[in-house]
């Protein structure tokens, strides 16, 4: 976006909400085609691979395919930051310039974000984390990125499982996240499986199965000191024994699955904190 933005801190920030204020298509349409001129230009700013851009008869229609896509996502992305100028500003006025300078680092990465996302869906979930980041202060780039980069690897069936999980026992069941994306069990299950290997669910067993441990430990020292008594008790003159008192094992450590806390502070940040 330029370094003469970066001289004052907060400056992309209110480039972001000047150009959603006054939101337009076409004058969004002439600001980035002013911006991005030439197919080599175009290219290299929007990084659409230089091998097709330069193929007789495929780079023009290649490359206009990918500069319209790219132009439709950031066109969405002004859209939605159009309904939320006034609270970014009223927020941009009250933040450290150490604040203004990181959201402006944040509003970059969003804008990339947005620039090469797949799936357009997930754009109102990055302007709202976004705005989300605008409330708060001591801002952490690093933890922004964070999110911002485990959005991009989530798909909206990855997230519609994840808000699934989030309500577990609430809203609906399992079956419901089937019909609502045509999926198959087992196309479910690899999609659990996937959000346990970014840690956004764990299984029950990681949370409980050090208590069950302790308890165990705890029920064979109890069954050790019974038998040394015992032991004790036939090896003496009094042959009186003392029963064993029965104590039951539960185990709480079952293999289901259950949305993490990382898990949640992501839903946080991208779907639940501005829902109306």
């Amino acid at each position: 976006m330029g370094e003469k933005a970066r001289e004052r801190k907060g400056a992309i920030v209110e480039s972001l909400t000047e150009t959603a204020g006054t939101y337009s298509a076409e004058g969004l349409k002439k600001w980035v085609g002013e911006t991005l001129e030439g197919g080599a230009e175009l290219a290299a700013d929007f990084g659409i691979d230089t091998v097709f851009s330069f193929i007789p008869g495929v780079g023009h229609v290649y490359t206009s395919l990918k500069y319209n896509r790219r132009f439709n996502r950031i066109e969405k992305m002004y859209k939605c930051l159009s309904a939320k100028v006034d609270i970014i500003s009223k927020n941009l006025a009250t933040m450290s310039d150490d604040d203004k300078g990181k959201l402006d680092d944040i509003a970059e990465l969003m804008y990339e974000k947005v620039a090469d996302t797949i799936q357009e869906e997930k754009i109102e979930y990055m302007v709202k984390g976004f705005v989300y980041l605008s409330e708060h202060e001591e801002l952490s780039f690093d933890i922004a990125y964070m999110y911002y980069d485990m959005l991009d690897r989530l798909t909206l069936l990855d997230l519609g499982v994840l808000k699934f999980y989030s309500t577990l026992g609430q809203e609906g069941t399992y079956e419901n996240v089937l019909e609502e994306f045509n999926i198959t069990y087992d196309q479910y299950n690899a999609v659990r499986e996937n959000l346990s290997r970014f840690g956004l669910i764990q299984s029950q067993v990681d949370r409980y199965e050090l208590d069950d441990l302790t308890k165990m430990e705890k029920l064979l020292n109890n069954m050790q000191e019974s038998i040394v008594n015992i032991t004790r008790n036939l090896n003496g003159k009094d042959k009186k024994v003392s029963l064993y008192k029965k104590d039951r094992l539960k185990l709480k450590s079952k293999d289901n699955l259950r949305i993490s806390k990382f898990g949640r502070e992501l839903l946080s940040f991208f779907v639940n904190n501005s829902e109306e």
